[in-house]
């Protein structure tokens, strides 16, 4: 899901056209998030683990970002040789010392972004039409 997600679709800013250029990674929460949100979908239709248990783990990350300043714009701003993947480590300089764990706070607001699509659309499509036409091959005449 990660590479077809992170570099079918990159963020311009993220792509350079060597590997002497630094990326720009303004964007890098939009990929990581859905790719974290999708990873926690996909475990849960696959039978991996229990709708409870994915509920459970999105009621706790939820809960954890009540009590936590929002780092998306923090992480944005950190070197990205200062990012671990998955792990939550403070960040000096940031608000409050908020860490790096941009892809559980995404992926909040990639559930709420499927809230919103299904809200707009009373129940007639959902993320998965989103992501179908935003990942999926360009369809002759339409692109």
């Amino acid at each position: 899901m990660h590479t077809w997600n992170g570099k079918y679709r990159r963020p311009a800013d993220l792509t350079t056209p060597d590997y002497q250029q630094p990326m720009q990674d303004d964007l890098l929460w939009v990929y990581e998030g859905l790719t974290n949100y999708l990873g926690t979908v996909l475990t849960a239709r696959s039978g991996l683990l229990t709708p409870e248990q994915v509920r459970d783990d999105l009621g706790l990350t939820a809960a954890a970002w009540t009590i936590l300043p929002a780092v998306l714009g923090a992480t944005c701003r950190t070197p990205p040789t200062r990012l671990r993947n998955f792990i939550s480590r403070p960040t000096p300089g940031a608000p409050g010392g908020a860490g790096t764990d941009f892809y559980s706070e995404d992926t909040l607001n990639w559930l709420w972004a499927d809230v919103i699509i299904r809200q707009q659309s009373k129940g007639k499509k959902t993320l998965d039409d989103f992501c179908q036409l935003f990942h999926g091959a360009p369809i002759r005449g339409r692109w």
